[in-house]
């Protein structure tokens, strides 16, 4: 992979393949959290396809390209840690409805 990642630095290589690799070589229950301020809900979903989808989704094949054919099964997902978000009412309402949507691909291992 790391010959499709063109100039990042090093440190920016440890994505989502190497974290569960990571968590493998822990024996341990892997936690995805994901961007609330300035993500959006179209991302959170495409990354809970990418890791919980079947190779029939589109973000499934393409992780089964990047050498991980079955999904993960990540079943703990966060929305959010950052402080500098000031008011939740107006990030919320963008989460709602793929949250149930994502909610399905995490219960449907």
């Amino acid at each position: 992979m790391k010959d499709r990642r063109g100039s990042q630095e090093p440190a920016a290589w440890f994505g989502t393949h190497e974290y569960m690799d990571y968590v493998r070589e822990l024996e341990t229950e892997p936690y995805i959290n994901v961007n609330f301020g300035t993500g959006t809900a179209a991302e959170v979903a495409r990354w809970v396809e990418y890791v919980n989808g079947s190779t029939d989704t589109l973000e499934g094949s393409r992780r089964a390209e990047y050498r991980q054919e079955k999904p993960w099964g990540v079943r703990y997902w966060g929305i959010g840690n950052e402080r500098n978000v000031k008011d939740a009412g107006d990030v919320l309402p963008r989460y709602r409805f793929p949250a149930h949507s994502a909610t399905a691909l995490v219960m449907n291992k």
